[in-house]
């Protein structure tokens, strides 16, 4: 293995960039040995025969050392937050990964490489050895993982919020295309020399100059630097792949940044279940062969011991069986499983490399393998293979057998039962959950599989080379200071929105008022930022952007200070955000925003009131808020969608609710009071974003001072409204008008509130601060909460925040503390009612609900609670009876504040039990002996005896339990060894799955197909089943017939309460809308290429703001022009050809925008791009519509717009045949509809009877 390159590879490697390049000096790493470590030891495998191999020997020792320090030992599957572990994966073209696969008929002489493509590279199933077991090539690892990291919980699409750059680049694919053709090297290098040059212009490569970027290559480190033989590339010698971490499955030994992983083996669970089932299975199955080699000779290669090890294995046949490959055997997976799975041994010579796809292979089939060279296993797997390799082989010198020197049958004859009982167990409890690569929709709860403890330890070595992180870029810095642009007016409810949203989140920003008043938003200057003449707008560097919704978004994305819950990383709940942004669109907003305008504001716009417009609007508002109350508030959540947290959907909707601010008291209550959620809802937010929210709502406050001045100087001298008009530029402004903040302090006479930030520095204070001797009395007591005061106003996180003085403490502390102190007693009850199944927010919500039927008020502090339910010195001091100390001398009421109080105590979680128990005992904390017996100034119980059964003295000891067993089955007797394996096991499994019906639910979720639920006379509804088949998602389309009223149906409605169409269900996903519908299949299907709904931040915000523009503009002209000049008796409606008239003035302004804004530029598409997008889709499928009317009508509307012709063509041509196959309907409508007009029936009554 040694040899004069391999001792130049090891000198040339250590020179003085190494300690930038690695975090740590080789040069002290390679010349000195360890000090607890003997020469011995260092070359315990291979014994230098020079200073030159001793060097190079040191060198890969040394290498490993360091791959090892990357390691993440955590135990169990436990993502937590994914904070600073962002995941961006490059959206590449096509040329760089899923083309390589199209050659794979040819790409390998002797077999089809095809059908191990399927699957996402796990290849064909294999029906007969059950669930996750697939022919899976060596080779497949690329695909494989690519599939993985597209659904990385951790995934992000802000290159700013990413730790970890994920380059798709099928490499190996790439070598072995050219591996078995007679092509230039040129040819074999063109492609890795094309990436690298594609990667060179991103500014995320240049940060830190590809350092932070990650490959994963599915063959040898060796196929991809050629030097004298004519097969590779030289894809890792070019200088710009020196940087990155390369995972292969046989790493380099002299280069650090290669990192050797498993190769994949034919096992590929989904569940936990899957691996335990397993488990109990080789743990059961017999072995009837001692020995067993899968392989061929190598009569070509003298090095090679495969011949001798066939011999030896066929000289004693009762003792070892040989498989020979050679002849075909291995090409059925079938074969060799059922071969390791008998075998107690499993000879592993190298082959052509020293790794082999067998070692892995063997070791889940718990076959114990048997290493002839260090370099198969014990100095490539630093992550997956523990370096004690005793723990999980056998180690035989491949030079004594070579000499035969020994017989290796008769060497493993002579181990004895009880080390192949322990190595087994170790490899099938220990090692075999971290070697297989699950399922891509693999949800593990307990184990890592080998994918998880690649990404874990990436994160973990990337964090430690870059040093420096990216304060050093100019480029970031440069970015720093171009500060943010907000274009708004706060009397507009979506700029409010946006001002919020930045200010809670710490977004700098400049704000530019531009007056609705004045008309400021229709200047030249302005329409340059916003053509279309509106307020919000943002300049963020180059991008211009409107549209609120669109906005929110995109500083959600690319602002890393934005906390998950606004916008989460989580697709489901990201597209059901979506669902009520594109519902608020046309429900909410035109509901509110009609009512307030054309009963208030319209003259102060220079309008004419108007009753009528003001009354339809109070219809679709009255409806909408009992939509918010009955569906988007259902359930005990204190935002929509049933979360506890808020997100955009939630702070864009208040806002427009709180527009109603301008509104008489009467009318403005007449209308919320009988929804009670929502008044609860906006409070909720309200408090969630203060004191933000006040401060730029202040405008609005003022403007509705006015607004009743008003009134009641038109009631006093019952003058017309017109006499006497309020200027829109005298209500607007800014809130820190010196005059507004004094008409505000006069009338506002409310004290501050805490905000969640605010309590958390409190509690990091109070927990910070020693109490000492500080409170030995009464008289000193006022110094420890000054302390805390001061404490709390050095917090640079509230250094723009009028200060807090210690009295001021020291009360809210007492009231978060006692009712702190009242949910824990809540939260335990609801642990005590928990089901099997049942999550933790789950039980947070029962306890929710306990809360508000104890104390009939709604529990705020969910923020304190997790800061101090696991908190020692919080957990003390409630368990102390000592009243000092800054914690409430308040009783804690149990029973809803009311009737008998029972004495409690805090256990280990932060949970009260009740200390009435006889057998329950104070908690011992660590590195004290117990706590007092009952919380602080909390009433005793008077019943004694009484057992209050909690997590800790039941679930928590059942887990210990079983915990225990485990840990313990390596000591049993070796008679009961076996049995005792599978009993724990099972009760393992049992206990924590199969009585778990949300896993049986998962399981039957991976079966279930998408339905759409559609019908393709709606325009939406064919949006979506194009985009599906273009991109080869597979569904079932259901139909839900408009004209039979279908979507009113209660079936239907259980799918969508609004009653319309499309919807879809994947799994358990119920979604409409069809925006947010498109968004989610984009990035939920893998299949799907980016030019759909691109990561690059700034063309997705763009798209966002097409799809905004259409629900106000293009959607409501198209749509209402066509319903009521020609669909409407199909759908048991009178034509309206006044409603008629208006919406094709929309339609004619919006074909305008679209041919002069939308489509500027030569592009085919919108926005100025080559490739058609969500959006073009959505809103030809909404043009398309126009195809019903008569052909002189729809050329009078389109006619003028050649772009807007071409741009629907080519749509049309870029998505078929399906494009023409899903408007077949419409087509023969068109047809229905031409004869009718032609028999002079359109408008007769007899319509609707022959339609």
């Amino acid at each position: 293995m040694f040899s004069q390159k391999n001792d130049t590879f090891a000198r040339e490697i250590v020179h003085g960039e190494d300690e930038k390049r690695y975090g740590v000096n080789l040069h002290s790493v390679l010349d000195h040995k360890g000090e607890n470590e003997s020469e011995e030891e260092q070359y315990q495998y291979i014994k230098p025969r020079s200073e030159g191999e001793g060097y190079a020997l040191r060198a890969v020792i040394k290498y490993l050392h360091v791959q090892r320090s990357w390691l993440t030992r955590k135990k169990g599957k436990n993502p937590g937050s994914c904070d600073g572990k962002g995941v961006y994966v490059y959206d590449l073209p096509s040329k760089f990964n899923r083309d390589l696969l199209v050659d794979c008929v040819e790409m390998v002489p002797w077999t089809n490489m095809c059908k191990f493509s399927k699957n996402e590279g796990f290849g064909e199933a294999i029906e007969n050895l059950g669930q996750g077991w697939f022919r899976t090539h060596q080779y497949a690892l690329e695909p494989i993982l690519h599939s993985r990291v597209l659904k990385h919980p951790c995934r992000v699409y802000n290159e700013n919020q990413a730790k970890i750059f994920y380059v798709p680049f099928y490499g190996g694919f790439d070598v072995l295309r050219w591996h078995f053709k007679n092509v230039s090297d040129n040819v074999k290098d063109m492609l890795g020399i094309d990436i690298l040059k594609w990667l060179e212009t991103k500014e995320s490569w240049k940060r830190n100059n590809g350092k932070d970027h990650v490959f994963v290559l599915g063959k040898i480190s060796w196929d991809f630097r050629r030097s004298k033989l004519p097969w590779g590339s030289r894809f890792l010698e070019l200088q710009g792949m020196q940087n990155p971490t390369k995972l292969l499955i046989e790493r380099h030994p002299w280069e650090v940044n290669d990192i050797a992983i498993p190769h994949p083996t034919y096992f590929h669970p989904k569940t936990d279940y899957d691996i335990v089932s397993w488990q109990v299975k080789m743990m059961k199955k017999p072995r009837r062969n001692l020995i067993s080699f899968a392989g061929g000779a190598r009569p070509g290669n003298p090095n090679s011991i495969r011949s001798t090890l066939i011999e030896q294995c066929t000289s004693f046949s009762d003792q070892c069986r040989f498989l020979n490959c050679s002849n075909g055997s291995c090409d059925k997976p079938e074969n060799v499983i059922e071969l390791f799975q008998d075998s107690e041994f499993c000879l592993q010579p190298s082959g052509d490399s020293p790794t082999r796809k067998s070692v892995f292979d063997s070791l889940i089939c718990g076959c114990i393998p048997v290493i002839f060279n260090p370099y198969t296993a014990y100095y490539q797997y630093a992550w997956h293979l523990p370096e004690n390799h005793q723990k999980y082989s056998v180690y035989i010198n491949q030079e004594d057998v070579k000499e035969k020197r020994v017989n290796v049958v008769k060497k493993l004859m002579a181990k004895t039962l009880k080390e192949k009982e322990y190595i087994r167990s170790y490899i099938v409890h220990q090692l075999l959950p971290g070697l297989v690569y699950g399922d891509s929709n693999a949800k593990f709860q307990r184990f890592r599989d080998a994918f998880d403890i690649t990404f874990d330890s990436l994160l973990e070595k990337i964090n430690r080379l870059i040093i420096t992180g990216q304060c050093s870029d100019p480029q970031n810095q440069k970015k720093t200071m171009m500060k943010l642009k907000v274009y708004a007016d706060r009397m507009s409810q979506p700029s409010r929105a946006v001002i919020i949203f930045c200010k809670v989140n710490g977004i700098q920003f400049e704000e530019v008022l531009i007056s609705l008043g004045k008309s400021q938003q229709l200047s030249p200057e302005f329409k340059e930022i916003n053509p279309m003449g509106k307020v919000p707008a943002i300049v963020d560097g180059k991008l211009k952007l409107f549209e609120s919704h669109a906005i929110l978004i995109y500083l959600s994305s690319a602002f890393p200070s934005v906390v998950d819950h606004w916008y989460p990383n989580d697709l489901s709940k990201r597209a059901k955000i979506h669902s009520v942004l594109d519902w608020h669109h046309t429900n909410l907003r035109p509901g509110a925003a009609g009512y307030v305008l054309n009963s208030v504001l319209a003259p102060a716009l220079g309008l004419p009131l108007n009753p009528k417009a003001a009354a339809e609007a109070e219809n679709i508002l009255t409806k909408s808020l009992s939509t918010l109350e009955s569906f988007w508030l259902k359930g005990n959540g204190k935002f929509l969608l049933g979360s506890n947290q808020p997100s955009i959907a939630d702070l864009s909707l208040v806002c427009e609710l709180t527009q109603l601010q301008v509104l008489d008291d009467k009318d403005r209550l007449r209308l919320l009071s009988p929804h009670k959620k929502v008044e609860q809802w906006i409070e909720n937010t309200r408090e969630a974003t203060m004191p933000h929210f006040d401060e730029v709502h202040e405008v609005l406050f003022r403007a509705k001072d006015r607004f009743q001045k008003h009134r009641e100087m038109e009631t006093a001298s019952k003058s017309g409204p017109q006499s006497k008009i309020i200027q829109f530029s005298s209500i607007g402004g800014k809130s820190d008008d010196p005059n507004l903040v004094q008409n505000t302090t006069d009338r506002r006479k409310t004290r501050r509130k805490w905000r969640p930030p605010e309590d958390v520095i409190l509690i990091s204070a109070w927990l910070n601060t020693d109490k000492g001797p500080t409170v030995v009395n009464d008289q000193k007591g006022c110094a420890f909460w000054k302390r805390i005061g001061t404490y709390f106003s050095n917090s640079a996180s509230l250094a723009n925040l009028p200060k807090r003085e210690g009295s001021h403490c020291k009360q809210r502390w007492a009231k978060i503390n006692d009712r702190v102190c009242q949910f824990v007693v809540c939260y335990d009850q609801a642990l005590n009612q928990r089901t099997s199944g049942q999550s933790e927010d789950e039980v947070f919500k029962v306890a929710y609900q306990i809360y508000y039927n104890n104390y009939k008020s709604n529990f705020t502090l969910e923020h304190a609670w997790r800061e101090l339910r696991h908190n020692k010195k919080w957990i003390s001091s409630n368990t102390s009876e000592d009243p000092k100390g800054g914690g409430s001398s308040k009783r804690t009421k149990l029973n809803g504040g009311g009737g008998s109080s029972k004495r409690t105590k805090l256990n280990g979680g932060g949970v009260y039990s009740s200390s009435s128990n006889p057998e329950s005992q104070p908690i011992a904390l660590d590195g004290e002996e117990e706590v007092m017996d009952r919380p602080l100034a909390v009433k005793s119980s008077k019943q004694k005896g009484k057992k209050v059964a909690t997590k800790t003295t039941i679930e928590e000891e059942r887990e210990a339990d079983s915990r225990s067993r485990l840990e313990n089955l390596w000591a049993l007797k070796e008679k009961d060894k076996q049995q005792a394996t599978v009993e724990t096991l099972l009760f393992f499994f049992r206990l924590s799955q199969f009585s778990d019906p949300q896993n049986q639910k998962k399981t039957k979720k991976k079966m279930m197909k998408l339905k759409v639920y559609a019908d393709r006379m709606s325009q939406p509804s064919r949006a979506v089943i194009i985009f599906c088949k273009v991109n080869g998602i597979q569904f079932d389309e259901v139909l839900i017939s408009l004209a039979k009223r279908q979507q009113l149906s209660p079936e239907f409605k259980e799918i969508n309460p609004m009653g319309k169409v499309p919807a879809i269900v994947d799994g358990r996903l119920k979604l409409f809308e069809s925006h947010a519908i498109l968004i989610y299949l984009s990035s939920a299907f893998p299949s799907v290429a980016d030019h759909w709904y691109p990561n690059d931040l700034s063309k997705r915000a763009k798209i966002h703001s097409v799809m905004d523009w259409h629900h106000t503009n293009l959607r409501p002209g198209a749509a209402g022009y066509v319903l009521n000049s020609v669909l409407a008796p199909a759908l048991g409606l009178p034509l309206n050809p006044k409603a008629a008239a208006e919406a094709e003035k929309l339609l004619t302004k919006s074909l305008s925008t679209l041919e002069t804004f939308w489509l500027k530029g030569n592009a085919k598409f919108l926005l100025g791009s080559n490739q058609l997008s969500i959006a073009d889709l959505s809103l030809v499928c909404e043009l398309m519509q126009l195809q019903v009317l008569d052909d002189k009508d729809r050329l009078r509307l389109l006619s003028p717009h050649k772009k807007v012709e071409q741009w629907i063509e080519n749509t049309r041509k870029a998505t078929m045949p399906h494009f023409d196959e899903t408007h077949e309907i419409l087509f023969k409508a068109k047809e229905g509809f031409q004869k009718q007009r032609e028999m002079g029936t359109v408008s007769k009554p007899g319509l609707q009877s022959k339609m």
